[in-house]
């Protein structure tokens, strides 16, 4: 699956140095992260997710191995850009309440 960019969630499959969606393209709010690591995980497994200058804003390890949901809410994050440096396995799905404000 390729990256998937729908109303209410983006789910992110591939890792990007460059912006998945472009600063000229206005602030992105979102207010939960979840990464879905697969059955193959492993103690060492990242994702990261940047700004569009690239600053990281959230961040996770597995450090339990194998597969492992990790999820976090938070008060709603704004950026202008996005990407994802690092998603060694699995799966992010970003959840916002509005596409772009």
């Amino acid at each position: 699956m390729a990256n998937a960019f729908r109303h209410h969630v983006w789910i992110i499959d591939t890792a990007s140095a460059t912006n998945l969606v472009n600063a000229a393209e206005g602030l992105i709010a979102f207010d939960s992260v979840r990464w879905v690591v697969q059955a193959a995980g492993v103690a060492t497994d990242r994702a990261e997710i940047a700004d569009g200058d690239g600053n990281v804003i959230w961040e996770a390890v597995n450090e339990g191995g194998t597969a492992q949901f990790e999820v976090e809410s938070f008060s709603p994050v704004m950026v202008r850009g996005l990407r994802v440096p690092t998603l060694d396995r699995g799966k992010l799905y970003l959840y916002h309440s509005a596409n772009r404000l």
